[in-house]
C-alpha cells in the first residue's frame, strides 16, 4: 500500500472514531433555570397580538425571530414591560400557532383590578418560560386557552394564576411567592391542567442527585421534606368555590436551588471528562504517527509514491 493511501486512512480513521464518540454524547436535553435573566436596559411598550397574522406582521417589523412551527415557534424574549394601568403587558388571542414568550420581565407601576402581566385568550401552542412577573393582579392570565406550558418562571406580589374555561396546560418549576390567591380556576376549568413536569426529572438538591417529579415552590407552602430530597412530603391543595387544584410534588425550595436536567440516553452517553480525554488521546497518536510517517520518508533505500 503507497504513503498516500496510508495517510487517508489514517486521516479517515481518526475521523471516523473521533465522530463515534461525539455522536454518543449528542442526546442530552436539560431544562435550564437562568436566574441572570435581564440581558437588556430598556422598558419595551406593552404588545397586543389578534390574530394568527399579527405573529406576521411583528416578525416582519424584526420584533420577533421563528416561524410559528413545532421546531421553529416565535419567540418573544428579552424585554422588560412596564405596562402602568393599561390592563397587560402581552395580550395573545385567537392564536394557534406556536410561540415562547421568555426572559421577560413584566410589571406594572399603576394599579388596575384584573390587569395582567401574561394574557392568554383562545390560545394554544404557547410556552411561558424564565420570566419574572411582580406587582400585577395576575401574574399569568389564561381563558378558553389549552395546551400551553408555563415552566421555570418567578411570580412576585401578584394575584398568582388565573385559569378560566382553560384545560390540558402544564405548569412546573415556578415560584409563587407573596401571590394573595395563588390559583384562581372557573367552573368549566376541568381540572386536566397538570402542575408538574410531565415526565421524571433529573436533578441536583443539595449537592445530591435525585429523580421525580417536579412541581412548583409556593413560598407559603408549610409541609415538611423528611429524607430532603427538595420535594415536599404533602401535595399543595388549592379550593375555590368550584375546583381543586393539586401540586403533587411541591418544591420546598426556590427553584434556584435546584439544578434541574433530563437526559436522554440512546446507546448510553459518556461523561464530559472522558469524552475530552479520548478525543485528547486520539489527537496525540495522530500527531506521533503523522511524525513517524514522516520519518520514513527520508529513511535510505525508502521511495515514496505520490
Amino acid at each position: 500500500m503507497t504513503l498516500k493511501i496510508k495517510r487517508k486512512l489514517l486521516v479517515l480513521i481518526i475521523l471516523g472514531l473521533s465522530f463515534a464518540i461525539l455522536s454518543t454524547n449528542n442526546n442530552i436535553l436539560k431544562i435550564n433555570l437562568d436566574n441572570d435573566k435581564l440581558n437588556v436596559s430598556s422598558v419595551s411598550g406593552n404588545i397586543h397580538i389578534t390574530t394568527n397574522s399579527d405573529w406576521v406582521d411583528l416578525k416582519d417589523a424584526g420584533n420577533i425571530t421563528g416561524q410559528g412551527t413545532y421546531t421553529d415557534p416565535y419567540i418573544i424574549e428579552d424585554l422588560v414591560i412596564d405596562y402602568g394601568g393599561s390592563g397587560y403587558g402581552i395580550w395573545v388571542e385567537n392564536s394557534v400557532v406556536y410561540f415562547k414568550i421568555e426572559n421577560c420581565t413584566i410589571y406594572k407601576s399603576a394599579a388596575n383590578i384584573g390587569d395582567s402581566a401574561i394574557k392568554l385568550e383562545s390560545v394554544k401552542n404557547a410556552i411561558i418560560n424564565n420570566s419574572d412577573f411582580y406587582n400585577n393582579d395576575w401574574g399569568v392570565y389564561l381563558d378558553n386557552s389549552e395546551n400551553n406550558t408555563i415552566v421555570g418562571n418567578t411570580f412576585t406580589n401578584n394575584g398568582g394564576i388565573y385559569l378560566g374555561y382553560s384545560n390540558y396546560n402544564t405548569l412546573y418549576l415556578n415560584n409563587l411567592k407573596n401571590s394573595f390567591l395563588n390559583v384562581f380556576t372557573l367552573t368549566d376549568t376541568s381540572g386536566n391542567n397538570l402542575w408538574n413536569s410531565p415526565e421524571e426529572l433529573k436533578y441536583t438538591y443539595e449537592n445530591k442527585s435525585y429523580t421525580n417529579y417536579l412541581g412548583n415552590f409556593w413560598s407559603d407552602y408549610s409541609g415538611r421534606d423528611a429524607d430532603g430530597d427538595g420535594i415536599g412530603d404533602t401535595p399543595v391543595i388549592f379550593y375555590d368555590s368550584v375546583r381543586v387544584t393539586v401540586d403533587s410534588y411541591p418544591l420546598i425550595d426556590d427553584t434556584e436551588n435546584y439544578e434541574v436536567g433530563k437526559t436522554i440516553e440512546s446507546g448510553g452517553t459518556i461523561p464530559g471528562y472522558i469524552l475530552s480525554f479520548l478525543v485528547g488521546m486520539i489527537s496525540i497518536a495522530s500527531i506521533l504517527l503523522m511524525k513517524k510517517i514522516k520519518k520514513q520518508e527520508f529513511l535510505p533505500g525508502f521511495y515514496p509514491v505520490f
